[in-house]
């Protein structure tokens, strides 16, 4: 009730009362008119009133420890972190585009020099040109050198060890190879470091079986007659 309204305290109840009264018989009238059977917007909200319901039985009974430890441990690849990889690009650029002839010369040169170990990556560095764009400098997934490099780029960096380079492939008005710096795996975390995630999914998944029970009982008890 609006806090400015002064009067009595009995007659604040009794006008409470009386909404809900009003408000009662007004959805009965609208679901014996057949609201319920023919407005989508209220079987909408009776729909979502249903599921809302089924989530907070379902959450009303917190998850034992015991059953989150199971329940990540048949799913913790699904936790782990992705594998990363730190690059440096050597983009050689073509003087004569779109002829690639010489700037895949100068690729496959740097790139038997580092496979020999007569110089190094520092060296090449300098000898190289400048990307078109600003590349990633530290630690960064697959799916992100993928958006810098391409996916076949990506997939092939994924079979490299430390030291390596892909294979030289035409880039822009250049050639560009790509040397593998570092490789972190992928690691499993444990459970306490992902505790929250963890128990939101769980939560999720019990909800989900609750509403999937419900429609399974539901269907068995109804008569259902399709026009299909």
């Amino acid at each position: 009730m609006d806090a400015r309204d002064r009067r009595s305290e009995s007659a604040a109840r009794h006008d409470v009362l009386s909404r809900m009264i009003d408000e009662e018989l007004l959805v009965q009238h609208a679901l014996d008119s057949g609201a319920a059977e023919t407005n989508p917007e209220v079987r909408a909200a009776l729909v979502r009133s249903a599921i809302i319901r089924v989530n907070a039985e379902a959450a009303a009974e917190p998850i034992p420890d015991r059953e989150l430890e199971v329940y990540f441990k048949e799913r913790s690849r699904l936790y782990a972190t992705a594998t990363r990889f730190e690059v440096t690009p050597l983009y050689f650029e073509s003087q004569m585009f779109p002829d690639l002839t010489a700037a895949q010369s100068r690729a496959e040169a740097a790139r038997a020099q580092l496979r020999a170990g007569s110089t190094s990556i520092t060296q090449l560095i300098r000898t190289a040109d400048r990307l078109p764009f600003a590349s990633p400098s530290q630690l960064v997934t697959a799916r992100t050198l993928a958006s810098y490099f391409g996916p076949a780029t990506a997939q092939a960096l994924e079979q490299l060890a430390p030291g390596q380079t892909t294979a030289a492939t035409p880039l822009g008005h250049g050639v560009l190879l790509i040397y593998l710096d570092r490789k972190v795996p992928a690691e499993l975390p444990s459970l306490a470091s992902v505790h929250d995630l963890v128990l939101a999914d769980a939560m999720r998944e019990r909800q989900e079986n609750a509403l999937e029970n419900l429609l399974t009982s539901l269907h068995k008890s109804a008569r259902i007659e399709s026009a299909l």
